[in-house]
């Protein structure tokens, strides 16, 4: 990985969408299927951390609040990772508050993200999209595997995740005579040691636990018809699992943060906040929100014109 003082002369394209999460490469198939070329433009980044040009990049599509966190909370966060891993992360902010400070404007996808950003820049753009493109247009996959005696527990296990909170969750519903007989952690390890806390806490607290990569697909099925989906982040920019529970969980317990309160208004349903003790004691299924699926298409138009993306040649695959 270049560090900040590794510049290109901004003819390598790549170096415009390097370092993608998978909300990174959620919003660039976004982006092409509603017909942007999302990698046409050398002076447009799609990723905050993108290798710095000589040259500064004209619009930068902010994704990670990570890079962009109030630096209190970064130290905090940060704590619980190896020293390697804090190391990557530290010289990652450092090239997004590089590539932010430099571009004439700054696009995010939330208003939580957008506030965030404001230190860097005086013109950051909100261009809201609330949820990942294959959940439009995809059709209900079919149940293959029994779910409803589980908690789901969506996303990568690392620290600022806060995966230890769920089981906290589960205890707290176990006690209030919700029947659960497992959780299942639906991500990757990212091996910072987090996911040997879960471990440990859940024998502790004798939950049985486990982790599982699940398709897209999968995913579906399993927040549709889960006991519960928990969602207990420190930190989040676009929660894509989120919206998603949000969509179409029965029940939903989350994190009380900024992007969650903000998707929650976005859809027109609130979850239990994790550390609502009365919720949790009073936990009840809700009704699925109304979607307006033209509107949340219209989104990713909007975001493609936010970031003077051109269009393609020929209509998008697929």
């Amino acid at each position: 990985m270049g560090g900040p003082s590794q510049m290109t002369d901004g003819t390598d394209r790549e170096s415009t969408v390097q370092r993608r999460s998978l909300g990174g490469h959620v919003v660039e198939a976004g982006l092409a299927a509603v017909g942007f070329d999302a990698s046409a433009n050398n002076d447009v980044a799609l990723v905050e951390t993108a290798r710095p040009h000589r040259s500064p990049y004209r619009i930068v599509l902010a994704q990670n609040a990570w890079n962009v966190v109030d630096i209190s909370t970064f130290w905090t966060l940060l704590g619980n990772y190896p020293m390697s891993r804090r190391l990557r992360y530290i010289v990652r902010r450092v090239i997004a508050g590089i590539n932010l400070r430099r571009a004439k404007k700054v696009v995010c996808l939330t208003e939580s993200m957008s506030a965030l950003c404001a230190k860097y820049s005086s013109n950051v753009v909100t261009s809201p999209v609330t949820v990942p493109v294959d959940f439009l247009s995809r059709s209900a996959p079919q149940a293959e595997a029994d779910w409803s005696d589980t908690v789901l527990v969506p996303g990568t296990v690392t620290w600022h995740k806060n995966p230890v909170e769920a089981i906290r969750i589960v205890q707290a519903l176990q006690r209030n005579g919700t029947s659960i007989a497992k959780v299942v952690f639906a991500g990757s390890d990212d091996g910072s040691g987090s996911w040997q806390e879960v471990e440990s806490a859940a024998n502790a607290a004798g939950i049985p636990c486990s982790r599982m990569r699940l398709s897209r697909d999968e995913m579906s099925i399993a927040c549709a018809s889960a006991a519960a989906v928990v969602i207990p982040s420190h930190l989040e920019s676009l929660s894509l699992s989120m919206a998603e529970a949000l969509a179409t969980a029965s029940i939903v317990i989350a994190s009380d943060i900024p992007a969650h309160r903000e998707l929650a208004r976005r859809l027109g349903r609130e979850p239990v906040w994790g550390r609502d003790e009365v919720g949790l004691e009073r936990l009840q299924e809700q009704a699925l929100p109304d979607l307006d699926v033209n509107g949340l298409w219209r989104e990713w138009n909007r975001l493609g014109e936010s970031l003077d993306l051109p269009t393609m040649a020929g209509p998008p695959e697929g």
